[in-house]
């Protein structure tokens, strides 16, 4: 028979019967987040805009993660949670400079 094997070292390793270090499917790869729980808390906060958005990359990662698009769920999930924190920490910074605005000084004014 004419037929060569190729060597360990061959340019075309697919010809190889080594098996492939790449592993096929979503299914064996971890589950990329969503952060769909961490999106709809920032919905309480008063950065409405940007909590929509969150939330709108959130459910779009999930529905990418189950067309089995596993890199565009990780990177939809990675901007729900960046636009997720965004609102949270916007959200914190409204309510305590209404606060501090509310009560200048913190004083409290007796009546006499």
């Amino acid at each position: 028979s004419g037929v060569r094997q190729p060597s360990l070292n061959s340019p075309r390793p697919s010809l190889g019967r080594r098996p492939s270090a790449m592993t096929e499917g979503p299914a064996q790869e971890s589950k990329p987040p969503d952060y769909l729980m961490l999106a709809i808390l920032s919905c309480f906060c008063p950065l409405w805009p940007i909590n929509i958005l969150a939330l709108t990359f959130s459910l779009m990662s999930r529905n990418s993660l189950l067309q089995g698009n596993v890199d565009g769920a990780r990177r939809l999930g990675r901007n729900a949670m960046v636009l997720s924190v965004v609102a949270i920490l916007g959200g914190i910074a409204i309510i305590a400079a209404i606060s501090c605005r509310a009560w200048p000084g913190g004083k409290e004014v007796r009546k006499s």
